[in-house]
C-alpha cells in the first residue's frame, strides 16, 4: 500500500485536487476514444452477423447444384407393385411414368468345376491317414441292422526287436566295485550300516568280495553270498537304521526281508551305458542293420556311443535304446508297420553277446481293415470301395444311440439314405483334404490365369485351402473358388452374373488337369420385358440391376412373374420438396431483412432496398415466359397488425398450381441461366434467385464483398483507435506526474513560510 506525502506541510489536500484534475483529463481524452472503439465493435459485431445470415442465405439457395441439374427441384417418389419380384429407385432426373414390367428370367453366375473327384489314388493298401474322412476316426463300438460290433484301436506299432535275456558284463566276487551296477550311485560310502540291530562302519570296500565279508564278519550269523548278479544276506531279522551313514543298503538294492533272506533287487553284473564294448567281450566292428553296416570300435565305444551311431544313421530305418533296468538293448523300427528288422555281424560276436532274439512285429493297418470290418462283423451286410465312397448292400438301419464309433460319420454313411438295402456314402474317400499340398496330388509349376489374372502359388508349400485364399482374396479374379470337400471337387464362380465364360489356363502347370476343371456352367442374362420400351419385347441384362434403359430408373429384379401378373411401376413427381426449399429460402430471408432494418448503418438500409427491389423484378411482357414475376407463382407481402409496416415474405396455394401448370417457367422464373439446364430469359436474364445470389456475393465474396471491404476498414479504424488510446492514456500519465511534482514545491514553499513565521513570532516574546 502505497502512502502519499502531499499535503502534510500544508491544510491543502494536494491529492484530492489531483485526483479531479486527471479525471477531468481521462473524460476528455480518453472516454471518447473507449466510446468510439466499443461502438465500432458493436458495428464489426453487426456487421460479421449480416454476413453469416446471408452466406446461409445463399448456402440454401444452391444455385450451382440446381442450374446444373434441374432434377434436385422436383423430387421422385417411384411406387412398385410387387417387390417380391422387383423393386426400382430414382436418381437423376426421370420424367413421370408408369410402365409394367414382366420378369421372364433372372441372371445367374457362371461356373467352372471338376468333371471328376480329385483323385489321390486311396485303396484298401492305402494308410488311414492317407484317406480323406469325413470326421477323425474313432474306434469303439458300431452297430448296423441292430448288430453290434468294437472297432478296434487303429493305432498302428512299430517292431521291436530287443535282447532275450539280460545283457551281463561277467560280474565275478573278485572284481572291483567299480564295474558292478550300483544302485543310483557310482560308489559305496563309508559310514554306518545297522542289520538285525547291529551297527557296523564299512571300511576298505574295494571288490565284490570285501561287500560280502564285510556283511558275513560284522553281523552275527548272517551270510552273503553273489547269486546272479545280486547280493543275497540270510539270517536276517531287520535290516538298517534311519541313523545309517553309509548308503551300502540302498547300492545293493537290499530292502525286502523274505523269510529271513533278503535278495537284493539290484542287477549288479548289468552293463552300463559308459561300459565299453570290450568289456562284455564283444569283438570284431560291423554290426550290419537291415542292409546298412553300423561300425565301431569295440575298445573305444560304449553302449551310449553304439547308440548315438545307430541313431544317427538315415538309413539304418531303426531307434536303438537300452534300458538299464533290464540290461536289455532294443532296436524299433521308425516307421510303423509289421517289416521285421533285420541284424547281422559278419565279424563279431556282438548278435549273441546282445542276444537280439526277441522279436515284437509291428501292426500294419490299412483302409482294406475298415472294409473287412463291415464285411465280417455284420451278418448280410457286405461293404465294397468304389470310386473313392464306400457302399453297403443288405442294410435296414445303421447306428445306435450308444455307439461309441464315429465310423458311419467318418465314411459318410450317416449322412446317407438308404435305398431298397443299399447306401453309398457322401464323402469321397480317395479325394484330398483341404490342407493337403498341390504337389501331393501331383501338382506341378506355379500358376494359374483365372478371367485373365494370374494366382501363383508353390506347389511344395501350398495347400488347397492356401489356394482357395490367394483367389478370393485378389479382388482381379472376379471369381470366388471353393472346395467340395465330400465330392473332391474344386469349384469356381463369376463374380458377376450373366452368361459370361470364366477363360483358365495354366501356362507350366498340370493344375487344370488334375482338378479336371472343364465341366463350365454358363449363366444365364436377366430377361425382362418394359411395356414402354423396345415396343415391348425382350430386353436382357447381364445383371438382375437394370439400368440405363429408362433415364433415372433403376430396376432390381428378384423373381418371376406370373405371364398375366406384371409388375406395376409409377415414378411421379414430389412437388412438396420444391415448395419446402422455397419456403426455406424465404424465411431466411425474412430473417436477413429484419436484421438488416435493425442495423444502425447505411448498409442494413441499403441491402434491405436491394432485395425487396429484386424480389420485386417483373420481366417484360412480352417476354415468352408464361411467368414474368414472382407474384404470378404465389409470391406475396406480409404486413405487420401494429404497425401495418412489412414484415416479410411467403408463398401461398398459387405457388402450387402454377408448379403443376408449367414447371419449366417455374424453373426459368426462377433459375434461369445461360448455359445450364434451365434456359434464362429471352434478353438473356437470368432468374430472380440466381440474380439474388450474385446480390449477395457482392456482399460476402471472401475477395471482392462489400463485408470483406468493410472488415478492412474496421481492421483500420480499430488499429487507429488503439494507437490514439496508447497516446491518451500516456498523456494523461504525464500530466498527473506534472501535478504532482508542482504540489510537491508549493507544499515545501508552505513549510518553509511557516518555519520563517514561527521564527519572528519566538523574538517578538
Amino acid at each position: 500500500m502505497s502512502v502519499s506525502l502531499l499535503g502534510m506541510n500544508s491544510n491543502i489536500d494536494s491529492q484530492g485536487l489531483i485526483s479531479q484534475l486527471v479525471n477531468i483529463e481521462v473524460s476528455s481524452k480518453i472516454r471518447p476514444l473507449e466510446t468510439k472503439k466499443t461502438e465500432l465493435n458493436t458495428e464489426r459485431t453487426s456487421v460479421n452477423t449480416l454476413r453469416d445470415r446471408l452466406t446461409t442465405l445463399k448456402n440454401l439457395l444452391s444455385i450451382k447444384n440446381i442450374t446444373s441439374d434441374a432434377s434436385t427441384l422436383v423430387s421422385n417418389s417411384v411406387n412398385v407393385s410387387n417387390k417380391d419380384k422387383a423393386t426400382a429407385s430414382v436418381s437423376g432426373r426421370a420424367s413421370p411414368q408408369t410402365f409394367d414390367l414382366k420378369v421372364l428370367q433372372l441372371a445367374t453366375n457362371s461356373s467352372v468345376k471338376s468333371s471328376t473327384y480329385i483323385n489321390t489314388g486311396v485303396t484298401g493298401a492305402s494308410n488311414l491317414t492317407d484317406v480323406n474322412f469325413k470326421d477323425t476316426l474313432v474306434p469303439g463300438s458300431v452297430t448296423i441292422n441292430g448288430q453290434t460290433a468294437v472297432l478296434s484301436d487303429l493305432t498302428e506299432t512299430a517292431t521291436v526287436k530287443r535282447s532275450a535275456n539280460q545283457i551281463s558284463n561277467g560280474l565275478v566276487t573278485s572284481d572291483l566295485l567299480s564295474k558292478a551296477n550300483l544302485n543310483g550311485v557310482t560308489s559305496i560310502t563309508e559310514g554306518s550300516v545297522t542289520i538285525n540291530g547291529t551297527t557296523a562302519s564299512t571300511s576298505g570296500l574295494t571288490d565284490v568280495q570285501s561287500v560280502l565279508d564285510f556283511l558275513t564278519n560284522s553281523f552275527a550269523g548272517v551270510g552273503a553270498s553273489l547269486v546272479n548278479g545280486s547280493i543275497e544276506i540270510t539270517g536276517i531279522t531287520t535290516l538298517g537304521d534311519s541313523a545309517d551313514s553309509s548308503n551300502l543298503l540302498n547300492a545293493l538294492g537290499l530292502s525286502t526281508i523274505n523269510s529271513g533272506t533278503v535278495t537284493g533287487t539290484q542287477k549288479l553284473n548289468i552293463p552300463k551305458s559308459s561300459d565299453t564294448l570290450n568289456s562284455l567281450g564283444i569283438n570284431g566292428t560291423v554290426l550290419t542293420i537291415n542292409g546298412t553296416d553300423i561300425n565301431f570300435d569295440p575298445n573305444t565305444d560304449t553302449i551310449s556311443s553304439l547308440i548315438t551311431a545307430i541313431n544317427n544313421n538315415t538309413n539304418v530305418g531303426v531307434t536303438a535304446s537300452y534300458d538299464t533296468a533290464t540290461g536289455k538293448f532294443s532296436l524299433t523300427n521308425r516307421n510303423t508297420g509289421a517289416s521285421a528288422i533285420s541284424t547281422s555281424s559278419i565279424d563279431s560276436n556282438i548278435g549273441s553277446i546282445f542276444d537280439l532274439s526277441d522279436e515284437t512285429l509291428g501292426t500294419d493297418i490299412d483302409f482294406q481293415d475298415i472294409v473287412d470290418f463291415l464285411n465280417n462283423s455284420f451278418s448280410g451286410v457286405t461293404a465294397t470301395f468304389t470310386n473313392g465312397k464306400v457302399s453297403l448292400n443288405g442294410v435296414t438301419s445303421m447306428g445306435s444311440s450308444g455307439n461309441t464309433s464315429n465310423l458311419l460319420s467318418a465314411l459318410g454313411l450317416s449322412n446317407a439314405k438308404i435305398n431298397a438295402g443299399s447306401v453309398t456314402g457322401i464323402q469321397n474317400l480317395s479325394s484330398p483334404k483341404k490342407t493337403a499340398l498341390l504337389s501331393s496330388m501331383g501338382i506341378t509349376g506355379t500358376s494359374l490365369t483365372i478371367n485373365g489374372k494370374e494366382i501363383t502359388f508353390d506347389p511344395n508349400t501350398d495347400t488347397i485351402d492356401n489356394l482357395l485364399q490367394k483367389i478370393n482374396n485378389d479382388g482381379d479374379v472376379k471369381a470366388k473358388a471353393s472346395y467340395d470337400n465330400l465330392n473332391g471337387t474344386f469349384n469356381l464362380k463369376n463374380i458377376q452374373t450373366g452368361a459370361l465364360s470364366i477363360p483358365l489356363s495354366s501356362g507350366n502347370s498340370n493344375i487344370l488337369n488334375i482338378f479336371a476343371l472343364n465341366d463350365e456352367d454358363l449363366g444365364n442374362n436377366a430377361e425382362f420385358q418394359i411395356s414402354t420400351q423396345n415396343n415391348g419385347e425382350t430386353l436382357v441384362s447381364n445383371s438382375n440391376t437394370v439400368s440405363g434403359i429408362i433415364a433415372g430408373i433403376s430396376l432390381e429384379l428378384k423373381a418371376l412373374t406370373e405371364t398375366d401378373s406384371p409388375v406395376r411401376v409409377t415414378v411421379s413427381e414430389d412437388s412438396s420438396t420444391y415448395k419446402n426449399n422455397l419456403d426455406a429460402v424465404l424465411k431466411q430471408v425474412n430473417d436477413t431483412l429484419s436484421f438488416a432494418r435493425g442495423m444502425k448503418n447505411r448498409l442494413g438500409k441499403r441491402l434491405d432496398s436491394s432485395i425487396k427491389a429484386l424480389l420485386g423484378t417483373a420481366f417484360d411482357s412480352s417476354d415468352s415466359n408464361r411467368y414474368k414475376s414472382l407474384v404470378d407463382i404465389g409470391l406475396k407481402s406480409t404486413l405487420n397488425a401494429a404497425d401495418n409496416k412489412f414484415s416479410g415474405y411467403s408463398l401461398d396455394s398459387k405457388f402450387s398450381t402454377a408448379l403443376a401448370q408449367d414447371p419449366n417457367a417455374v424453373n426459368k422464373l426462377l433459375y434461369g441461366k445461360a448455359d445450364t439446364d434451365i434456359e434464362p430469359f429471352d434478353n438473356g436474364s437470368s432468374g430472380i434467385l440466381v440474380q439474388l445470389d450474385a446480390l449477395l456475393d457482392t456482399y460476402v465474396n471472401s475477395s471482392t464483398g462489400i463485408i470483406q471491404s468493410m472488415s478492412s476498414t474496421f481492421d483500420s479504424r480499430q488499429k487507429t483507435l488503439d494507437s490514439s488510446l496508447v497516446r491518451a492514456n500516456q498523456s494523461v500519465d504525464d500530466y498527473e506526474a506534472r501535478l504532482k511534482k508542482q504540489y510537491s514545491k508549493l507544499d515545501s514553499l508552505n513549510a518553509g513560510m511557516q518555519q520563517q513565521q514561527a521564527a519572528v513570532s519566538s523574538l517578538s516574546r
